[in-house]
């Protein structure tokens, strides 16, 4: 039976509820995907997202977490924390910027390391994605919009049907 995953790709700041948004606007994310968990008959919802980030951000939960636990789903943290990218050589997006804007590196460089790195932390998801037992499907991703159609790409390549459902989920 091939595993079943919706997608929804959009803003971390709906995930983390960022100072800069609103609670209209993240009670309309939360609502979003407690719907898209009816629809799909979720079982699980995962998260390009870490522990590590939300502690970070000064956050208990993401709202996907909220939103699983509200409707007694699994949640699942994807995305690997800062010592796990060490040890997997993914770079930070910003730190090669940062090179970028100092001359150290060039632009052509900066864009071979940044797509290196997010093609190394997506095969991280789908790692954590296969460790999701059968009777947990299928699950619901959220992602940043801009992994969207990569991931998507790399979980039907390994046998997943997917569908999205937002590219770019905004209120």
């Amino acid at each position: 039976m091939m595993k079943q995953i919706a997608l929804i790709g959009t803003s971390h700041k709906y995930q983390k509820e960022d100072k800069d948004c609103s609670k209209q606007d993240v009670q309309a994310f939360k609502d979003f995907l407690e719907k898209a968990c009816r629809v799909y008959n979720i079982r699980t919802v995962a998260e390009e997202m870490s522990e590590q980030a939300l502690e970070e951000a000064h956050r208990n939960n993401s709202i996907p977490q909220q939103a699983a636990k509200a409707l007694s789903l699994k949640h699942l943290f994807c995305d690997p924390d800062g010592e796990r990218r060490a040890l997997l050589g993914i770079e930070y997006e910003t730190a090669i910027d940062v090179e970028v804007f100092f001359d150290r590196v060039s632009c052509d460089e900066a864009k071979r390391r940044k797509c290196e790195s997010r093609t190394k932390r997506e095969l991280y998801w789908l790692e954590r994605l296969q460790t999701v037992p059968e009777s947990e499907w299928p699950v619901l991703f959220i992602c940043g919009a801009d992994h969207v159609k990569s991931f998507k790409g790399i979980l039907e390549d390994n046998g997943f049907s997917v569908e999205t459902i937002a590219d770019d989920w905004s209120p």
